[in-house]
């Protein structure tokens, strides 16, 4: 008794008929010895030949989006690292050593300042402590610790009251940095 019947393989859209047989169960070992597998309509030599060209073309594709990416990444890199931007992060890698330093030398975890340099980035992170400072009239907790430790030069108001970092801050900021720091105080009394 012969049926028409559909290959369940998905990449194989042919229809065959096949005998079928309701008395006998279908056999993997003599399906494989008879040259078909899976849908009994392919022939394990199509199966694999399909099974390289997939494997083939998914590894071309892996690659084209690999060198994509990394074309992508460079192109974005010399395009977006403005003078601004460099700046900025050289300014956060300079919190975070002073950061390491406190925890070291002054036995002083800084966490809540870790996350939000993590979070917003070195100068986000400065100016809004300068902010809130300002507005509640109190430094931040870390200065006080840096300050009971003798350890100012090791605060973020330091990093901000440096010639190099004045393009990321407002006049303001700086200003309340020095007074905080007594800066300015210090070179009245010099000249």
């Amino acid at each position: 008794m012969a049926k028409r019947i559909c290959c369940p393989n998905i990449l194989c859209k042919s229809t065959d008929v096949v005998p079928v047989s309701t008395k006998t169960k279908f056999s993997l070992r003599k399906a494989v010895i008879d040259g078909t597998v899976g849908s009994l309509f392919t022939p394990l030599e199509q199966l694999l030949a399909q099974q390289a060209a997939l494997t083939e073309s998914m590894a071309k594709r892996n690659l084209y989006a690999k060198i994509a990416g990394k074309c992508l990444r460079k192109s974005l890199n010399s395009v977006g690292n403005t003078f601004m931007e460099i700046l900025a992060k050289k300014f956060e890698e300079e919190l975070k050593l002073k950061m390491l330093r406190a925890k070291k030398e002054c036995k002083y975890n800084p966490t809540r300042f870790n996350q939000m340099l993590a979070t917003y980035g070195g100068a986000e992170t400065a100016k809004r402590l300068i902010s809130n400072a300002r507005k509640t009239g109190n430094t931040s907790e870390g200065f006080s610790t840096l300050f009971l430790c003798g350890r100012l030069d090791l605060s973020m108001e330091d990093s901000v009251c440096k010639a190099e970092y004045a393009p990321l801050f407002t006049d303001k900021e700086i200003a309340y940095c020095k007074e905080v720091l007594g800066i300015d105080k210090i070179q009245t009394e010099t000249d």
